[in-house]
């Protein structure tokens, strides 16, 4: 798979199934080639049918929206419309119409432009181990949230998830080392505090008991 199929990958199945596990407040996604519709204008036909590129902006963007309507009454019961029109492929977005010609022939995306997928303008990338580009996602909690839960769930989620082949999910960073490290370290310190203090009460007092 390349950056763009796995970029798409983790926004649209790591990313969404880690954002629903309880605790998470966000799943940022970084690395690879980011997909998007590109509509690339010709001046030349948009001159000669009068369009603009406002018009053709908004031509997609009502091409690809849920409408809702009112409540159609028939027969003795109510029908609620509602028009969704979100563009699933390029073919879609090509049909959108801009705006009717004199004689009643539609103007539509493709008339003047060429539609295609394309790769995002990049401001970053991931690199893994110095090894190469790979593609991440840095989960962030939720203010509150129990971390060790948190971590635990996200853990259980991913162990879930089916990957294509070549294709496998590492953990570069987990918070659980630190914490699971840093309460057996408080722990051991106590232990070993209130040992010494026991042994001092227990020299100067010269009774066990009252040590």
């Amino acid at each position: 798979m390349n950056s763009a199929d796995l970029r798409a990958l983790q926004d649209f199945t790591v990313r969404p199934a880690l954002q629903g596990v309880k605790g998470v407040a966000e799943v940022a996604s970084m690395g690879g080639f980011e997909r998007q519709y590109q509509i690339l204008l010709d001046p030349n036909k948009l001159a000669s049918f009068g369009v603009t590129p406002v018009d053709v902006s908004r031509a997609v963007r009502d091409a690809n929206s849920e409408v809702g309507a009112r409540v159609l009454e028939m027969s003795g019961r109510e029908y609620v419309l509602r028009g969704r029109g979100y563009a699933k492929t390029l073919q879609d977005l090509e049909q959108s119409v801009i705006t009717v010609a004199d004689g009643g022939t539609p103007i539509r995306v493709r008339d003047v432009a060429s539609v295609q997928f394309g790769p995002e303008i990049r401001r970053g990338t991931a690199d893994l181990d110095g090894k190469g580009e790979a593609v991440g996602g840095i989960v962030v909690m939720r203010l509150g949230s129990n971390a060790q839960d948190v971590i635990e769930a996200l853990k259980t989620q991913i162990g879930q998830l089916a990957m294509p082949p070549g294709v496998r999910l590492k953990t570069t960073h987990d918070r659980s080392e630190l914490i699971t490290g840093s309460i057996k370290t408080l722990t051991d310190t106590l232990m070993i505090e209130g040992a010494i203090i026991a042994i001092i009460c227990l020299i100067f007092l010269m009774h066990g008991g009252s040590a």
